[in-house]
């Protein structure tokens, strides 16, 4: 489980511990509160096979897997004037992470039958004005899981990836912890509410469980309808064009 430290993949550790799975946190800073921990930077294959090896080493196989690293820099920039620096850092996390974590899973995964899920985002198909590094990388992220369906199926390994819209984490901290700005975002999702990480990682937990033996090469969406509504509005857009020049 990578970006286990918090947010969405914390939670997933604490729901598949509670069922009784042995679940390896990884996370690129060390958790010495939890013995089952692993450090691993996503950015890094090598940092990445390491931590496969050191849980094959400790328990002997691999049957689940779940990317959940992620990061999300909306500096309301238009693509052009985009910061290089977002752009490879989101890019490096998000999408090669979640290559380089199945890269390095997927022979352990042939061997158990096991299945691999990686964490997309809404954003992959219903962008905001200023995410267009973050809606590249998560919907490339969807685009590798199907084509990772497709190719290890008939090694007997599912593949998934998950789709959350709005989740009360640290990294959304920034935008919901202003009540205003909630207020806002939870009036255009039908269920009138942004998701507790908790009611997304029982869908991760989902995916990875013997209960989708069937189910693979789909991207579950759980936002609470908001793809059925429009995820940003001309307001938004408004707004990231007033923070540029004239003539940018």
């Amino acid at each position: 489980m990578t970006g286990a430290a918090s947010g969405l993949g914390a939670a997933t550790v604490a729901l598949l511990r509670a069922r009784g799975a042995t679940v390896v946190a990884t996370d690129r800073v060390p958790r010495p509160d939890d013995a089952g921990s692993v450090v691993a930077d996503v950015t890094d294959l090598a940092s990445v096979r390491s931590a496969v090896e050191e849980t094959l080493d400790r328990h002997g196989r691999l049957d689940a897997v779940a990317h959940c690293a992620g990061v999300f820099r909306n500096a309301l920039q238009p693509l052009h004037l985009l910061d290089d620096e977002i752009w490879h850092e989101t890019i490096a996390v998000n999408l090669t992470g979640g290559y380089h974590v199945a890269k390095a899973a997927l022979p352990a995964l042939m061997a158990s039958h096991g299945a691999l899920t990686l964490v997309s985002s809404i954003s992959a198909t219903f962008t905001q004005p200023g995410g267009s590094a973050y809606a590249a990388s998560k919907a490339g992220i969807v685009g590798m899981a199907d084509a990772i369906a497709v190719e290890y199926g008939p090694r007997g390994v599912r593949c998934n990836s998950v789709l959350p819209g709005y989740m009360a984490t640290p990294m959304t901290g920034p935008l919901l912890d202003r009540p205003h700005l909630r207020e806002q975002i939870e009036r255009e999702v039908p269920l009138a509410r942004v998701a507790d990480p908790a009611e997304v990682a029982e869908v991760v937990a989902f995916t990875l469980s013997p209960a989708a033996s069937y189910v693979s090469g789909h991207a579950l969406v759980v936002d609470g309808a908001a793809h059925l509504t429009a995820m940003t509005s001309r307001r938004d857009n408004d707004r990231m064009w007033s923070r540029t020049s004239p003539d940018a």
